[in-house]
């Protein structure tokens, strides 16, 4: 019984004016859930503020005339909060969608059958380098050789070139005029090999 001597003590102890604390605390909590339209948060907050405004005014004589004033202006409030929402503007994206909505719901037209496709020449299956008699194994160390050494920049890129096209030319099969770019490119390996050696 200590305890509820000491709160109803300590509330008479607080200065008249407290009592206005619960209503403006209401109207600062009133104003974004009547702008938002929330219902159910408005209900809960003027309820936390008419008991919070009952407990404030517990031992004041005029608690019922409080208490009836300020229901009365949460039911003068809450009739805001049933107003319909503002429609939301349609965005840019959204207009446009309308405005082509027919042309994207319709099926899309059948597309005609593509005509079969028709080589122009006649893939010829020739032999590799190693079906010729090329060993091109020995030419990569050489390469690789060729690439520790201190080349002059046009030969770094010559080298970097041959390189490529032996190892490309290493398992693929060859024309005639394929192994004719073969043999230069060997024939350019042993000039640079003589070059750096």
């Amino acid at each position: 019984m200590d305890i509820f001597s000491f709160i109803t003590t300590s509330i008479a102890s607080l200065p008249q004016w407290v009592c206005f604390l619960p209503p403006a605390l209401f109207f600062v909590c009133a104003v974004p859930t009547v702008v938002l339209r929330r219902r159910r948060l408005f209900r809960w907050t003027a309820a936390l503020c008419l008991v919070f405004g009952g407990l404030l005014t517990y031992t004041m004589q005029e608690r019922y005339l409080y208490l009836l004033l300020f229901l009365g202006l949460v039911v003068l409030v809450y009739p805001l909060c049933l107003l319909p929402k503002k429609e939301r503007r349609e965005s840019r994206d959204e207009r446009l969608y309308g405005r082509f909505r027919e042309e994207l719901e319709e099926p899309m037209p059948e597309r005609k059958p593509l005509p079969p496709k028709v080589c122009c020449f006649e893939e010829t299956g020739g032999e590799t380098a190693e079906e010729r008699g090329m060993k091109l194994s020995h030419v990569i160390t050489l390469l690789e050789k060729l690439k520790k050494e201190k080349l002059t920049p046009a030969d770094r890129l010559e080298v970097e070139t041959l390189s490529r096209s032996v190892t490309g030319a290493q398992t693929r099969p060859l024309t005639d005029r394929q192994t004719d770019d073969l043999n230069d490119s060997l024939s350019a390996v042993l000039r640079l090999v003589a070059k750096y050696s």
